[in-house]
């Protein structure tokens, strides 16, 4: 255990978090189980060229969930981004420590296949904020998940609401809707993909960034799951790719 503890706050020092369903931006409604946890290591390419600039995020990433009870988690994760840009010819680089961000799931009500989850989230401004890394201010989100399963598909649908509060100019209230299918192909192999969209942060826009992901999860070993994914934007307010990779190890 103290080996695991270690391990895990040694990979947090130098990722972020990504709290759902990866690779999806859709979460399901299972919980790890009283006592029980995993660790998910990940990484993401992310590409965007428009208005005659060309940016690139890589964030390596990292977050810890646990099982408070059979129906309740907590999850935490620290980000950190290497950014660039290049514009007219120019080339710049950043990199730095993000927000750090914790959540909760509780999964409220079961019947037969059906099942609804809430999970509210807190971002803390931990960033940089020399680097442009963070939000400036805490941000508080809530979510309502809800799965339905039946072998070998699962369906997942999310709403959910962010009071985002900035200095930026930005919007204050955003929301998020999106749907994601898997299908179990055998044992081992899961496919996966979603179609989503979040409202625009940027006041003076009313096109909200629309996207779908397309994946798959592989089981190394019993405990051990290896994901891909690539998400794409379907509008010109999201960005253009994001290829997404990891492993989830759990305890």
């Amino acid at each position: 255990m103290k080996k695991i503890i270690i391990i895990t706050m040694i990979l947090m020092a130098q990722a972020q978090g990504a709290l759902a369903f990866f690779p999806l931006k859709t979460d399901d409604t299972g919980t790890e189980g009283q006592g029980n946890g995993k660790i998910k290591i990940t990484g993401s390419y992310e590409h965007d060229d428009a208005d005659g600039q060309e940016k690139s995020t890589t964030k390596p990433n990292a977050d810890l969930t646990y099982g408070l009870t059979d129906t309740v988690d907590i999850g935490i994760g620290q980000p950190y981004k290497f950014k660039r840009k290049k514009s007219e010819g120019l080339v710049s680089r950043n990199e730095g420590m993000a927000d750090t961000e914790v959540e909760l799931k509780w999964r409220f009500y079961e019947r037969n296949d059906f099942s609804l989850a809430l999970k509210p989230s807190l971002t803390l401004p931990t960033g940089d904020e020399t680097k442009g890394m963070i939000g400036d201010r805490a941000t508080a989100a809530l979510f309502l998940l809800s799965t339905f399963e039946a072998e070998p598909w699962a369906l997942h649908v999310n709403a959910g609401y962010e009071q985002n509060e900035n200095r930026a100019d930005e919007r204050v209230a955003l929301w998020h809707f999106s749907t994601a299918a898997e299908f179990k192909l055998n044992d081992d192999l899961r496919l996966v993909g979603e179609v989503g969209a979040d409202r625009n942060t940027e006041a003076t826009s009313n096109t909200h960034p629309a996207y779908a992901t397309t994946g798959f999860i592989y089981a190394l070993a019993k405990n051990i799951d290896m994901r891909l994914g690539l998400r794409c934007g379907l509008n010109r307010t999201a960005p253009d790719y994001i290829v997404l990779s990891g492993i989830v190890l759990k305890f």
